[in-house]
C-alpha cells in the first residue's frame, strides 16, 4: 500500500511524496519526479513517457551514427545524446520517433529496425519511462524546425570519430554511452545488421 500526495504544481513536471510500507512493515517517505498526475502514478501502467532515437544514417550503403550536441540547463552544459522526445496523447513510440527526428535533425526514418520495451531512466528520482527506437534514417541535417528553446547541433560520426566521444572531458547521456561501447566492440555496419534480426 502506498500513499502518493502532490507537493508541486508545474505545468511540464512535478514533485510528489510517496508513503509506503516496506518489507518490515514499516512505513518509509519518498520524494520523486514525475509528468504524470496523481491519478495516472496510481494506475501503474508501464506506458512510456518518451522515446529516444537511436538513428543510423544510411548512405551508399555505408552508415554513421547520428548525434546531437545540446544545452541541459540542469547539468549548466552540453551534452552528447540522442534525440528524443515525449509521446503525445494517441501517438505511438515509432510516430513518437518520427516527428522528433525530423523536428530535432531534419532527417526522415527511412526503416524501424527496432523498438524496446520501457525502460526507466532513473528510477531513484523518477518515474519517467522511455522506449528505444532503433531506426535508419536519411535526408539533409537541418535544425530549422528545433523549438526556440532547443540549442542543438547534429553530428553525423563514422566509425572512425566515435571514440572522441568517449573522452572523459565529454558530457555523455548515459543513453548514448553504451551504444558507443557496442559500435566499439561489434563495429557500426555490424551492430546495425544484428539490430535488423531483434
Amino acid at each position: 500500500m502506498a500513499i502518493i500526495k502532490k507537493l508541486t504544481d508545474e505545468k511540464w513536471i512535478n514533485l510528489y511524496n510517496v508513503s509506503y510500507e516496506n518489507k518490515n512493515k514499516e512505513w518509509n517517505s519518498w520524494i520523486f519526479a514525475s509528468r504524470k498526475s496523481e491519478s495516472e502514478i496510481n494506475k501503474k501502467e508501464n506506458k512510456p513517457d518518451a522515446v529516444v532515437i537511436v538513428p543510423f544514417y544510411k548512405r551508399d550503403n555505408r552508415y554513421s551514427l547520428i548525434v546531437i550536441k545540446e544545452y541541459r540547463p540542469p547539468i549548466g552544459d552540453y551534452e552528447f545524446g540522442f534525440p528524443a522526445g515525449l509521446i503525445d496523447e494517441n501517438e505511438t513510440p515509432e510516430e513518437t520517433a518520427k516527428r522528433e527526428l525530423k523536428e530535432e535533425t531534419g532527417l526522415n526514418v527511412a526503416k524501424v529496425l527496432h523498438i524496446s520495451s520501457p525502460t526507466f531512466s532513473s528510477a531513484g528520482i523518477t518515474d519517467e519511462s522511455i522506449v528505444y527506437v532503433f531506426v535508419e534514417c536519411n535526408g539533409n541535417i537541418s535544425t530549422k524546425e528545433n523549438e526556440a528553446s532547443e540549442d542543438i547541433q547534429v553530428l553525423k560520426c563514422s566509425e572512425h570519430n566515435i571514440k572522441t566521444f568517449m573522452s572523459k572531458k565529454k558530457k555523455i547521456s548515459s543513453k548514448l554511452y553504451p551504444i558507443l561501447i557496442m559500435i566499439k566492440v561489434l563495429g557500426l555496419k555490424h551492430l546495425v545488421k544484428r539490430m535488423k534480426k531483434l
